[in-house]
């Protein structure tokens, strides 16, 4: 995985902070133009690999300023992927991906059997 990009696109979501601030796949690759990338699968691949929510309105960095808000919007975020393609076990690969980054977003339930 090429870790320029994985930088340039977390530069771009650092101002995607929160649901609210979700942005589409499209815009993340507007700013991978200049450095010729026009892949899709390639770029979803490398945004799977972050620590980066989805839902119906794009991609954000979970909210991890305000605790609550920020565990609920990853919770939410598993329960997308796990009742859509992605499945229970993606699901629970891409929160520990998240989880890696955010330790404080780890809900109480969670938190004994994840390290485990």
């Amino acid at each position: 995985m090429n870790t320029f990009l994985r930088d340039q696109i977390m530069r771009v979501m650092s101002g995607h902070v929160g649901r609210e601030n979700a942005i589409c796949k499209k815009f993340i690759m507007s700013h991978l133009a200049i450095y010729n990338i026009a892949d899709e699968r390639y770029v979803r691949d490398i945004l799977s690999s972050l620590p980066l929510c989805a839902c119906r309105d794009g991609w954000f960095i979970p909210n991890y300023k305000n605790i609550p808000v920020g565990t609920a919007e990853v919770l939410e975020f598993k329960r997308f992927l796990s009742e859509g393609a992605g499945g229970p076990i993606t699901a629970s690969r891409r929160c520990a991906i998240i989880y890696s980054y955010y330790r404080t977003l780890i809900p109480p339930a969670e938190q004994l059997g994840l390290f485990q």
